[in-house]
């Protein structure tokens, strides 16, 4: 609404400003050509004056003109209707500016529905607050027991191992780190060292259990080779012959 009162005086405002210039305009330019008639028809009825009446009559004549110069030459500079049109103006201008003044006050004016983004000093922390708050007065400091994620797993994992020693039926393992596994006494003496196992394993109270004990093929063949080891490959081959 505010918007639209301001488009409407700005509208008015721009109406009268141009219709009272071309109104002073329009007065102007025919006070001035009233004025050069006058003075034309003076100037004639002056020489008619010089030539027919006496010298008396002539420096009468003068004179009169010297004394009024002022009334007959020059109009006034501002007629009632200029006067009239330049307070309408200021008029015009002043309820524009005590518009946008309210506009404003308006604009900053705090409602209740609406949230406040004032901050106080009351909201705001220092450390003083902070050191006598009920945390800082705790004198022992609390350890909570807790195992790792790895700790905590009691589901079927599968581990990629290399054998790095025996024992019983258990298989000593690196994994990333060292562990001892249980596989059994048949399935430990089917394993050798350095040789490398997918083991499925199960996290006990008792220890690491395998269920599952896979070697994995480790030894160069014909059929799985890499090209880098071709020639070792044949190398080895021709001595084993």
């Amino acid at each position: 609404m505010y918007v639209s009162i301001q488009e409407i005086l700005l509208v008015i405002y721009t109406f009268f400003e141009h219709y009272v210039t071309e109104s002073i305009l329009s007065v102007r330019v025919e006070e001035n050509k009233q004025s050069k008639q006058k003075t034309f028809f003076m100037a004639v009825e002056q020489m008619e004056i010089e030539d027919c009446t006496n010298e008396e009559d002539t420096s009468y004549s003068s004179s009169y003109t010297q004394s009024h110069p002022a009334e007959s030459m020059e109009p006034d500079s501002f007629s009632d209707l200029d006067q009239g049109a330049l307070n309408l103006l200021d008029d015009i201008e002043e309820m524009m500016v005590s518009t946008e003044t309210e506009a404003e006050e308006s604009h900053y004016e705090n409602h209740e529905d609406l949230p406040s983004f004032h901050v106080s000093e009351e909201d705001m922390l220092s450390i003083q607050d902070i050191n006598a708050s009920e945390a800082s007065q705790w004198e022992d400091d609390f350890y909570i027991n807790h195992k790792t994620a790895e700790q905590e797993k009691s589901t079927l994992n599968e581990w990629t191992a290399k054998v790095i020693g025996k024992e019983g039926p258990f298989l000593h393992v690196f994994h990333g780190k060292r562990d001892w596994v249980h596989v059994g006494e048949v399935t430990a003496k089917k394993v050798s060292i350095n040789d490398i196992l997918l083991l499925s394993v199960t996290d006990r109270e008792e220890g690491y259990s395998a269920e599952d004990v896979i070697t994995l093929e480790t030894t160069v063949t014909d059929e799985y080779i890499i090209p880098d080891e071709e020639e070792e490959n044949h190398y080895r081959t021709a001595l084993a012959n």
